[in-house]
């Protein structure tokens, strides 16, 4: 799976609330999870070199042996064929796959944050390869540090009292547009998905601001959008 701009993205945005088993994976997975990522990170650590550090988003070549991984964040897709089919009356949870109603939710992707103290660095990604109870997570992607910083922030603007308790931020990838999202679940209105951009974006009609909540109506022109699409359906 090629590494995406975004992909590193806009998952990291939670990684300085501690996620929860109760954010929806399976517990053997997620403990594989972190188990995978222990060994990456070692991995991670072998790729910094004199001339890759800053890319990489460290700050030196020997800032990578301090560093440390954070708990795995999870990964949702809005696949092309239910993103067309949007109306501005539905709720977003339906555009999700897999189910993020589901507990625990069958998860296949997730991103594990890398950071030096409290300052987030980089990231990597895994992909699950053997469900539970044998779970087993491979290496996927690396990097882009700029944008998870710019999700960090993102996350961090979410009001704490709006989080659900305990359901942590997740990542939403719209793949059709290499577009990545925030997505949680309202404290007032629990069943309600709320989706928040890390960047300013434009479709159609629609000018999503930094930190914005992506309104139904912009979700609608991001559907419109996609029937233009070319591209293959996913």
């Amino acid at each position: 799976m090629k590494l995406t701009r975004a992909m590193i993205l806009a998952a990291l945005a939670s990684m300085l609330m501690p996620v929860r088993s109760e954010a929806g994976v399976d517990p053997v997975e997620l403990a594989a999870a972190e188990s995978q990522a222990t060994n990456s990170l070692i991995t991670f650590q072998g790729f910094i070199t004199a001339q890759n550090f800053e890319l990489l988003g460290f700050t030196s070549d020997v800032e990578i042996l301090s560093a440390a991984t954070a708990k795995p964040l999870l990964i949702y897709t809005v696949p092309l064929s239910r993103l067309i089919n949007y109306q501005p009356t539905n709720d977003f949870s339906p555009l999700l796959y897999p189910d993020p109603q589901l507990n625990p939710a069958p998860v296949r992707r997730v991103i594990v944050p890398v950071v030096a103290g409290t300052a987030v660095r980089s990231s990597f990604s895994l992909r699950l390869v053997t469900p539970a109870p044998n779970a087993r997570w491979t290496n996927a992607n690396w990097g882009y540090p700029n944008l998870i910083r710019a999700l960090v922030a993102t996350a961090q603007s979410i009001p704490p009292s709006q989080l659900l308790q305990g359901k942590d931020p997740f990542i939403v990838e719209i793949p059709v547009f290499d577009v990545w999202l925030i997505g949680y679940w309202n404290n007032d209105t629990p069943s309600k998905l709320i989706l928040v951009s890390p960047a300013e974006m434009r479709f159609g009609a629609a000018l999503i601001q930094l930190h914005q909540v992506v309104t139904p109506e912009a979700m609608y022109q991001i559907r419109l959008a996609a029937e233009r699409y070319h591209g293959l359906a996913n």
